[in-house]
């Protein structure tokens, strides 16, 4: 049987070439997100819900305990941003980043880790950025929500290991998706200089870490972010 891997964020951004790489593996994809992935029909099951409501978020994962008692893995794919200076950030802007990039993979990792640990192996993935270590201006919010993922990622490593469940995260430097949708073009420029490879990422040079961090084999790595493109 295949293992079954649940993803947030599954029909924008890297979510439906993330959902394609992982069932072209040999997993089970549950994709998670407001609309279905396109292109995708019959095979990933969707589940429709909004992150932003934390009630329809534990539905949802209590149905998905139900309907796929063996969850395998959880990746904390979804995110959203919202770029404004800290005076003029909207509180409807601050919630709902926060509820999508931080406390919706609380609430979903609280309810689908119990099928881990019944199981002894899972492993999580959280989907971070270099916003957290650039500490970027414009971005404090995003930034801020995105750490509050990777710290959370990073304590319950030490209370999953016993069940050989691993829970890390990938920080990603920009890629042409719509999370930067209306950034001006010099100050994508300038953020694309701060990296090593000095371009943007692309979708499938993501897969080689999610690959390592998924593998049943690698029980030891855990806690960890691994930032790409060289911050």
């Amino acid at each position: 049987m295949s293992k079954v891997v649940v993803v947030t964020g599954v029909s924008g951004g890297i979510g439906v070439p993330l959902a394609r790489h992982l069932l072209e593996r040999g997993y089970a994809v549950v994709g998670l997100s407001r609309r279905p992935p396109e292109g995708l029909e019959g095979r990933v099951r969707h589940y429709p819900v909004d992150l932003t409501d934390m009630d329809a978020v534990e539905t949802v994962a209590l149905q998905i305990r139900r309907d796929f008692p063996g969850v395998y893995g959880l990746i904390h794919n979804a995110g959203v941003a919202a770029m404004n200076h800290v005076l003029t950030m909207p509180r409807t802007d601050v919630e709902r980043i926060f509820a999508v990039n931080a406390v919706a993979p609380v609430h979903l990792t609280r309810h689908l880790v119990r099928a881990m640990v019944r199981q002894g192996r899972g492993r999580i993935i959280g989907v971070s950025s270099v916003a957290v270590p650039w500490h970027l201006e414009g971005e404090s919010v995003y930034a801020a929500s995105k750490a509050a993922l990777e710290t959370f990622l990073h304590s319950i490593a030490g209370e999953l290991a016993p069940y050989r469940i691993t829970a890390n995260a990938i920080g990603l430097p920009p890629l042409q998706t719509d999370l930067i949708r209306g950034v001006p073009p010099e100050k994508m420029d300038a953020l694309l200089q701060r990296t090593a490879i000095r371009r943007y990422l692309r979708p499938e040079e993501i897969f080689p870490t999610v690959d390592f961090l998924m593998d049943p084999a690698n029980d030891s790595l855990t806690g960890q972010t691994i930032y790409l493109g060289g911050p």
